[in-house]
């Protein structure tokens, strides 16, 4: 289930962690439309961070007590995700943390579907190809190089006749409607810096149509035995 927690960042901490973004060093990768700022919690420890380690023990406080942080990431993009979900190592229960950081333009939101892939992710869900052009790794029904499939059976509450139409015309204008039928929405969430969001990474999720670029930093967690 979604959790929104208010009041999770304030305004100062939001403004180190926007400054925080803007530091190129090795954990960026800039794409033609986005840009990433990945920290993980490994022989390095870049969570270490001052800025990192204060998030770090933010999430620690709203998550359960047999979770713990494997990966940090700040993302950038001017783009609407797809439908996917997170990380699922190992089938163990994940759990993520969203905070929105910064919003330009109008309509940045997560749609939460009442749906979750229970294999290893991150996984992209489509029937058809989202992305266009003729590159068959793009082909959701022969995927090399993406983590993608068609094959929507492999999910929890998967209702073919299920359609979301009505939001698929206001949020989804960037992803195909095939690949919305079928799904049920849990929540719509509508992106406020200061906040956080609490789901399972098996949850699928993904971006409403926005404009201008918009920047989340997203805590990945997964549960220890």
């Amino acid at each position: 289930m979604v959790q929104i927690i208010e009041n999770a960042l304030t305004e100062q901490e939001l403004t180190q962690i926007r400054e925080f973004n803007l530091v190129e060093d090795s954990s960026v990768q800039q794409g033609r439309k986005y840009r990433n700022k990945t920290l993980k919690n490994d022989s390095i420890d870049q969570l270490s961070n001052p800025v990192a380690a204060f998030v770090v023990e933010k999430v620690k406080k709203m998550i359960p007590e047999n979770h713990e942080v494997c990966d940090m990431v700040l993302h950038t993009t001017e783009q609407g995700m797809q439908i996917h979900s997170d990380g699922n190592i190992n089938k163990k229960d994940h759990k993520a943390v969203l905070f929105p950081i910064n919003v330009e333009g109008e309509g940045a939101g997560t749609i939460f579907f009442d749906n979750h892939y229970l294999g290893e992710g991150p996984m992209v869900f489509a029937k058809k190809n989202p992305w266009g052009g003729s590159n068959k790794n793009k082909d959701p029904k022969n995927s090399k190089k993406r983590n993608v499939t068609a094959d929507y059976s492999v999910l929890t509450n998967y209702k073919e006749t299920a359609n979301i139409n009505e939001v698929h015309k206001k949020h989804l204008g960037h992803i195909p409607a095939e690949n919305s039928n079928g799904l049920t929405i849990e929540k719509i969430y509508k992106w406020k810096p200061g906040q956080a969001v609490i789901f399972d990474s098996t949850q699928l999720h993904c971006a409403t149509n926005h404009t201008g670029y918009k920047t989340a930093c997203t805590v990945f967690t997964r549960r220890i035995d």
